[in-house]
């Protein structure tokens, strides 16, 4: 069967890996599953595997797909762009490409790292902030405050070669930390600052939102699996009663 008309997006975890497909033709719309790793699994090998399975289940040859990935390498870069326009009405185009021109910079000093997210956390016309583009709007000195998330590329070139050896392309590249981030800010609309903490099976990502913008982006390299095996070590039981106890 062939349908263009779907939306693929794969998470990977330490631990898990989930996935997601999206097309009218399927039932309720969109077919969802999770594929457990351990210590021992092959993820390459795996990850073929699960391609296979979900092609054979969905009816369908993925062509393209979206993939989400935490590391606790991942890099938060804020970046400010000043301006002096001398008093000329500004406009979408001239904004665009003072972004472009920054995101160019940002590639051309972080070689081994791919942009996965380019944020504008504000722009500030003559000493005014403004949440959104001052389109139409002339000014002497205009700044443009912007936040880069940074994924190592040796992270995805693995993952970029299973699926170009399966014949399918990727799309984007997303910060699963911050895209679920996201979604959460939506049920907290009443609150100025917020404030997640995503702990992961390895890593623990640390969140701050300022009105519905991200403001702070960190990572420590410690995880639930790190809490097992503290809690397996002081009480002298085993990983399961530890990860029992633990939940």
């Amino acid at each position: 069967m062939s349908d263009d008309k779907i939306f693929s997006i794969i998470d990977f975890g330490k631990s898990k890996i989930r996935l997601g497909i999206f097309a009218n033709y399927l039932p309720n719309s969109k077919y969802i599953c999770e594929f457990k790793l351990d210590e021992l699994t092959d993820k390459n090998t795996r990850l073929e595997e699960i391609i296979i399975e979900t092609e054979n289940k969905i009816d369908n040859h993925l062509k393209d797909i979206n993939i989400m990935i935490d590391n606790s390498n991942i890099l938060s870069v804020d970046y400010s762009i000043k301006n002096k326009i001398d008093g000329v009405l500004l406009d979408e185009n001239f904004i665009k490409s003072q972004i472009l021109e920054t995101k160019n910079i940002i590639e051309n000093n972080y070689k081994s790292y791919l942009v996965s997210h380019l944020l504008v956390k504000d722009y500030v016309l003559d000493n005014v902030i403004r949440d959104n583009a001052p389109v139409n709007l002339m000014g002497n000195c205009l700044i443009i405050n912007l936040k880069f998330i940074l994924i190592p590329k040796k992270i995805t070139f693995e993952i970029r070669e299973i699926f170009k050896r399966n014949h399918i392309m990727i799309n984007n590249v997303y910060n699963s930390s911050y895209v679920k981030s996201l979604y959460y800010c939506n049920f907290y609309q009443n609150f100025e600052t917020k404030v997640f903490i995503d702990i992961g099976f390895k890593k623990t990502s640390v969140l701050i939102y300022y009105k519905n913008k991200l403001q702070y982006i960190n990572y420590i390299k410690i995880g639930s699996d790190h809490i097992t095996r503290d809690i397996s070590k002081v009480l002298n039981i085993s990983l399961q009663d530890s990860e029992n106890l633990k939940i």
